[in-house]
């Protein structure tokens, strides 16, 4: 992107020529029917994130068992003193703690997790979208969901660069759709 086309766009975004929720609900539409499950971690080492059945697991064989985690009671007043202990050693779970500097997926199953990126991370982020990115969409759902991440963003420059790779993003979905003959037509 030329730096001229950049400053267009931070005009058409500061006069609010961009719709920047339409731009998200457009790419949102590409994401995850639901969200992403909530991040958990053991609090003996809160370096991993997991997916609450990969973290059960984890705690399972971190208070010395093999073999799988017992079968989890779905009925609080039934869990035995094993499922508490299971529990106890595990936290997260909640909604607006899962912040990250980067994208975040269980380190078990590979999952994406729900997460807010940091300040960091949007920059991070932002940097990857517009410097690294190819333009090649393999997952579209993972790939929409990290993008959705980057609405989260305030000022009008930062905005203009989310509405670029977003745009850059649908464009390339919709080439990704195009049939072999609409494919000719912008060919020749």
């Amino acid at each position: 992107m030329t730096p001229h086309s950049l400053t267009d766009l931070i005009e058409r975004v500061e006069r609010g020529k961009i719709d920047m929720f339409e731009l998200r609900r457009q790419v949102c539409e590409h994401s995850f029917q639901r969200n992403p499950p909530s991040q958990h971690w053991l609090y003996s080492d809160a370096t991993y994130s997991y997916c609450w059945p990969c973290a059960r697991q984890a705690r399972w064989e971190e208070m010395g068992n093999v073999g799988p985690a017992p079968f989890e009671s779905d009925r609080w007043w039934k869990r035995d003193p094993i499922e508490d202990n299971i529990r106890e050693g595990i936290g997260g779970g909640d909604w607006y703690s899962a912040t990250s500097d980067t994208t975040c997926q269980c380190e078990t199953c590979g999952d994406t997790l729900h997460y807010w990126l940091t300040d960091y991370g949007l920059a991070d982020e932002i940097s990857y979208w517009t410097d690294e990115w190819s333009g090649e969409v393999g997952d579209a759902q993972e790939a929409a969901y990290a993008l959705d991440r980057l609405f989260e963003v305030t000022e009008p420059e930062v905005q203009a660069q989310v509405a670029a790779i977003a745009m850059r993003f649908l464009a390339a979905l919709k080439a990704r759709t195009r049939t072999p003959d609409e494919k000719d037509q912008t060919n020749g």
